[in-house]
C-alpha cells in the first residue's frame, strides 16, 4: 500500500474513516447497543479508541490487576469502584494512579467509610476529572489537614461537569467546614451541568448555639440559587433532609425560570401549592409520593416515580390516565397504603393501560405478614405487559402462585435483573413449570443477576425451592450474579445438597458467574476441589462465599489485545442494551 498514490490510499481507508467518524458521534448508550448487534460491529466498538469511552467496573483485586497489566492497551478514563471490592492495597492504588491518574475523566465510588482514605487519595490525584459520583465524602479519616486536602480537590475539580456526592460527613472541629466547602465547590466549578446537593451529617454534637437551618441557607441554598441563575445547570438532585418547604420553593422557582429539572422531590413539598405555582410540576424529574394536585398534572419530565403512602383520593376526580411520557423507573409500595389503598390500586391500573416502552425498572412491595388484612388486587402481571422494555424487576412479599410466576417469565422475557424477596408461595413448580427438562424461568434468556431471598415464616416450615431448581434451571443460566437465601433451611436443619452445588459449577452458570452467595451449604462433606472453586477462605457452615470469575469467553469480557483474556471460538449471545454502560 506504500506504493499507491495518495488518492488510492484514501479510497482504501475510506470505509473505516466513515465508520470512525460515525462512532465518534454516537453516545455511550448507542455504542453499548451497537457492540452487541453482531461480530462486525462488536469488532468496531472494541477498538481501543472507542472502547475507552466505557466505564470499567473494578469489583475485585483480580480485575484491578488486569487493568494494570501491560497487556491492557486501552487508555481507560472512566472507572467504577464497586462495594464488593474489599481488598484494596496501597501499592495497587499507587500503580493505578501512576498509570491512569492524569487521564481519569469519570469516577464512581460505592465504598464504605473504612476505604475513604483510598477514595480521597484517588480524587486528589485526578486533575482531569469531569464526572464524580460517590455515596459520601468524609474528611475525618485523613492524617493531613482537611483544609489542605480541600484545596487540592478544588484545584482538581475545576473542569467537573457532573457532581453527585450524596453526603458530606463532618469529621472536623467546625460544623461549618463541610457547608463552606460545598459553597466553594459551586464557586470553583463553573461548568457544572448536573448536580446533587449533599446531605450534611456530623460525628459529634455541634457547638451550642449553632443554627443548622441558618447556616444551610447561607452556605448551601444562597450559592445554589446564584448558580441556577447562570442557566447552565440541566438538572439538580435535592436531598431528603435539611431542605425545608420554603427552601424547596425558592429552588424550584429558580429552576422553573431556567428549565432546570429537579430530581428526588417529595410530595410533602408540594402539598401547599398555590394555583400560580403549578408550573413547578413541569420541571420535576423524580417524585416520591402523590397528591390530588400532582396526579392531575402531565408531569412531562418525570423519569422516576415512587408511590409510598400516597395522600390522594382518585375517586373524587374525573382524572383518567396519567401521561408521564418520560417515565423510566417505577416503585410501588403497598406496605403503608391501607388508608388510600383503593385509590392507589385504581391509579396503578390506569398507569398500566398505556403502553410505556420507556419504563426500564419496576420495584413493587406488598404488605408482609402471615395474613393480609386488606387484600391487594394488583399483581406485577398487570404492569409488565405495558412495560414492554422492562429490564429490572424487584418483587417483595408477593403471595403470587406458581402459575402466576410462570406467566410472569413469559410476559417479561427481556429482564436483566430479577430480585424475589419473601415470595413465600414460589416453589420449584414456579421455577420449572410443568416440564423440568424445559424450565420455565429459562425463558428469561437475558437474565444476568438473580436474587432469591426468603426469610423464615412461622406458618411455613417446609422448603419450597429445592435442588431440583438448581439442577434443572439455575445451572443452565448465564448469570453474572447469583444470591440465594432461605431462612427455612436454618429452622429445618436442612442444607443444599452437594449434588446441586456441583451441578451449578458444571453447568453454564459455573462459566459465567462472578458474584456468588449461597447459604446453608453442607461444607463439611465438600471435597477440596469444590472448596477451592467456591473460594470460601475458611467460611463457616453458613456457606456464603464469592468466587472470582474464570477467564472464559463471554460478551462481557475483552479480547486478548485489550486485557489479555484467553481467546475462544464460542459464539456470543445478543442481548438488549443495558442502561448501565459499563464493562464488568
Amino acid at each position: 500500500m506504500a506504493d499507491l498514490p495518495s488518492g488510492d490510499i484514501l479510497t482504501e481507508r475510506l470505509p473505516y474513516l466513515v465508520v470512525e467518524a460515525l462512532l465518534d458521534q454516537l453516545d455511550i448508550f448507542a455504542l453499548k447497543a451497537l457492540r452487541s448487534v453482531s461480530h462486525c460491529t462488536k469488532g468496531w466498538i472494541e477498538q481501543p479508541e472507542f472502547l475507552r469511552k466505557f466505564s470499567v467496573v473494578l469489583n475485585s483485586e483480580t480485575r484491578l490487576l488486569q487493568v494494570l497489566s501491560p497487556e491492557s492497551q486501552v487508555g481507560w478514563s472512566s472507572f467504577v469502584f464497586s462495594k464488593h471490592f474489599k481488598c484494596v492495597c496501597d501499592n495497587d492504588i499507587k500503580k493505578f494512579l501512576n498509570k491512569y491518574g492524569p487521564d481519569i475523566r469519570s469516577l464512581e465510588f460505592n465504598w464504605p467509610q473504612e476505604k475513604m482514605k483510598h477514595e480521597l487519595r484517588i480524587l486528589s490525584s485526578s486533575p482531569s476529572l469531569e464526572s464524580l459520583k460517590s455515596n459520601q465524602l468524609y474528611f475525618g479519616v485523613m492524617t493531613i489537614s482537611p483544609e489542605i486536602l480541600m484545596e487540592t480537590l478544588l484545584d482538581n475539580w475545576k473542569k467537573v461537569k457532573h457532581f453527585h456526592v450524596q453526603r458530606f460527613r463532618g469529621g472536623t472541629e467546625s460544623p461549618l467546614t463541610e457547608m463552606e466547602f460545598f459553597e466553594r465547590v459551586l464557586l470553583n466549578c463553573t461548568e457544572l451541568k448536573t448536580l446533587t446537593v449533599p446531605q450534611f451529617s456530623y460525628d459529634y454534637q455541634p457547638v451550642q448555639g449553632f443554627n443548622y437551618a441558618e447556616s444551610y441557607s447561607t452556605h448551601v441554598i444562597c450559592p445554589l440559587l446564584n448558580y441556577i441563575q447562570r442557566g447552565s445547570l440541566q438538572s439538580i438532585t435535592v436531598p431528603y433532609y435539611g431542605l425545608t418547604s420554603e427552601m424547596f420553593f425558592e429552588v424550584a422557582q429558580a429552576c422553573r425560570k431556567t428549565n432546570t429539572v429537579l430530581f428526588n422531590v417529595r410530595s410533602t413539598f408540594l402539598r401547599n401549592l398555590n394555583y400560580d405555582q403549578l408550573d413547578i410540576l413541569d420541571i420535576i424529574g423524580s417524585l416520591e409520593g402523590c397528591t390530588d394536585t400532582i396526579i392531575q398534572a402531565p408531569l412531562s419530565n418525570v423519569q422516576n416515580i415512587c408511590f409510598v403512602n400516597p395522600s390522594f383520593n382518585i375517586e373524587n376526580h374525573t382524572y383518567s390516565l396519567p401521561l408521564l411520557p418520560s417515565l423510566k423507573n417505577v416503585e410501588i409500595d403497598f406496605k403503608f397504603s391501607r388508608k388510600n389503598q383503593k385509590s392507589m390500586e385504581l391509579f396503578v391500573h390506569r398507569l398500566a393501560k398505556i403502553r410505556r416502552p420507556t419504563v426500564k425498572s419496576l420495584k413493587i412491595t406488598y404488605q408482609p405478614g402471615p395474613t393480609v388484612v386488606f387484600p391487594i388486587n394488583i399483581s406485577p402481571l398487570d404492569l409488565v405487559g405495558s412495560f414492554v422494555n422492562l429490564r429490572v424487576l424487584h418483587i417483595k412479599d408477593w403471595e403470587g402462585s406458581d402459575e402466576q410466576f410462570v406467566s410472569l417469565w413469559e410476559k417479561a422475557p427481556n429482564i436483566v435483573e430479577l430480585c424475589l424477596c419473601n415470595c413465600k408461595n414460589l416453589t420449584d413448580l414456579g421455577i420449572l413449570g410443568e416440564n423440568p427438562l424445559k424450565a420455565a424461568i429459562l425463558k428469561l434468556q437475558y437474565l444476568r443477576r438473580l436474587r432469591i431471598i426468603n426469610y423464615f415464616y412461622v406458618d411455613q416450615i417446609d422448603v419450597n425451592i429445592t435442588e431440583l431448581s438448581f439442577i434443572h434451571a439455575f445451572r443452565h443460566m448465564r448469570l453474572k450474579s447469583f444470591h440465594f437465601f432461605d431462612g427455612n433451611l436454618l429452622v429445618t436443619g436442612r442444607s443444599i445438597p452437594l449434588t446441586a452445588i456441583e451441578a451449578l459449577w458444571k453447568g453454564t452458570l459455573g462459566t459465567t458467574v462472578e458474584d456468588f452467595i449461597l447459604q446453608e451449604t453442607d461444607l463439611e462433606n465438600c471435597d477440596v476441589i469444590l472448596k477451592q472453586q467456591l473460594n470460601l477462605h475458611g467460611t463457616s457452615k453458613m456457606g456464603m462465599g464469592k468466587r472470582e470469575k474464570k477467564w472464559k469467553y463471554s460478551d462481557h469480557f475483552f479480547r486478548n489485545p485489550l486485557l489479555g483474556s484467553k481467546p475462544s471460538h464460542a459464539g456470543s449471545h445478543n442481548q438488549p442494551s443495558n442502561p448501565n454502560c459499563s464493562i464488568v
